[in-house]
């Protein structure tokens, strides 16, 4: 009978032995895992932080493109910039021109229906 109690206890111990080796192995792999994703984050928020400051400076200098063409249009006519200036000038600033118009449209469009 005690043969049996002490083997029965000794095969309780290993298993028991076994359960705790691997609970710690488990608990070990957590804690790097844990470690790796806080480092990952860490990462992954000072790269939002630089994208976001490069995006504000982006839009800064969008805005002052923006400013700088509607000070344009107020202070000349282009229609009378286009009787003025000769003909081949006006056609080689002529495409900048619509595209400052066509970029300027386009943003007031997605500021409306932002």
């Amino acid at each position: 009978m005690k043969f049996i109690l002490t083997s029965l206890l000794g095969i309780l111990v290993i298993i028991l032995g076994l359960s705790v080796y691997n609970l710690q192995k488990e608990f070990s792999n957590a804690r790097e895992s844990a470690i790796f994703y806080s480092q990952r984050s860490d990462d992954l928020q000072s790269e939002l932080m630089r994208l976001s400051k490069e995006c504000a400076q982006k839009e800064e200098f969008l805005v002052e493109i923006e400013e700088s063409i509607t000070k344009l249009e107020n202070k000349i006519q282009l229609e009378n910039l286009e009787r003025s200036i000769p003909k081949k000038t006006w056609d080689e600033i002529k495409p900048i021109i619509d595209r400052l118009r066509v970029f300027q449209e386009s943003r007031q469009d997605s500021k409306l229906s932002n």
